[in-house]
């Protein structure tokens, strides 16, 4: 399946970490997303919403953007 991407790389926060926000909540169990940040206050605010919120993801530098991959929505706990 191919994720679903959000590119960020024109926004800023906190308007970057809204959309991110809402992205990654539209996510079905069994979709991921990839998330492109070029800011890195961005980057570290998403990345601490995912954390917190118990999603996993990979993070990958690139030489101008950063890439947050695989977001996968956290399990439901039983």
């Amino acid at each position: 399946m191919e994720p679903q991407l959000l590119d960020l790389r024109e926004e800023r926060c906190p308007r970057a970490l809204l959309l991110a926000k809402r992205h990654v909540m539209t996510l079905s169990q069994d979709e991921v997303a990839k998330i492109y940040v070029i800011e890195h206050g961005s980057l570290k605010d998403i990345e601490r919403y995912l954390q917190s919120s118990g999603y996993d993801y990979q993070k990958v530098a690139f030489d101008d953007y950063w890439s947050i991959e695989n977001i996968a929505r956290p399990c439901p706990k039983v």
